[in-house]
């Protein structure tokens, strides 16, 4: 499992500093700006990420099976004449 971790952390370094590259050279920009921006995004999307999941997961069932009763009219009837 601890394995996992840091190979996924590794990997996530690596993309981050090529994607920065590429887009510091792209814009013309300074590089630590670039991985500066980039890693207050993946901070944004990850607090975001988590306040959506512990809403989900607050929500009682009685909203899914609302949900579920819900007709999307997705599969065709017959039309009758």
């Amino acid at each position: 499992m601890f394995s996992q971790v840091v190979i996924r952390h590794q990997n996530t370094l690596r993309l981050t500093e090529r994607l920065g590259k590429k887009i510091a050279e792209k814009r013309k920009e300074v590089y630590a700006s670039v991985i500066n921006n980039i890693t207050k995004l993946r901070f944004a999307l990850l607090r975001k990420t988590l306040a959506a999941v512990q809403g989900f997961r607050s929500k009682s069932d009685a909203c899914l099976q609302d949900l579920m009763d819900i007709d999307f009219s997705l599969i065709p009837t017959p039309i009758t004449l």
